[in-house]
């Protein structure tokens, strides 16, 4: 069963690879580097697009496009929208099982 927009978010805020490390920190390499989200956000867009883009849910790709023509809401804040958005029910089960796998993968990467 997919995730809700409400736990994609949650997870999305919590994960380790987003957030900064310190220069010491193992889980970096011992190099004080992190993924910035708004360069990740873009990546995971784009890929969701071009996923889409074969025509079969081009609601998905009209959604995907007005995120990123949208300004002043978080990543996490649209992800919780999207529990509310109208899309037809097997539209948002591919949407929220695809970013459901992709932000997973995100938080499982910082724990190591």
């Amino acid at each position: 069963m997919a995730m809700t927009g409400l736990e994609l978010a949650r997870i999305w805020s919590e994960a380790p690879a987003l957030l900064p490390h310190s220069a010491g920190c193992a889980c970096a390499g011992h190099v004080g580097l992190h993924l910035d989200p708004a360069a990740v956000e873009a990546d995971v867009l784009d890929y969701l697009s071009e996923r889409y883009s074969s025509g079969v849910h081009p609601e998905l790709v009209a959604l995907l496009q007005a995120r990123r023509d949208e300004r002043g809401i978080t990543f996490a804040s649209w992800l919780t929208s999207l529990d509310a958005v109208r899309l037809p029910e097997a539209a948002r089960g591919i949407l929220l099982a695809d970013l459901g796998v992709t932000i997973a993968s995100l938080a499982s990467k910082g724990s190591r």
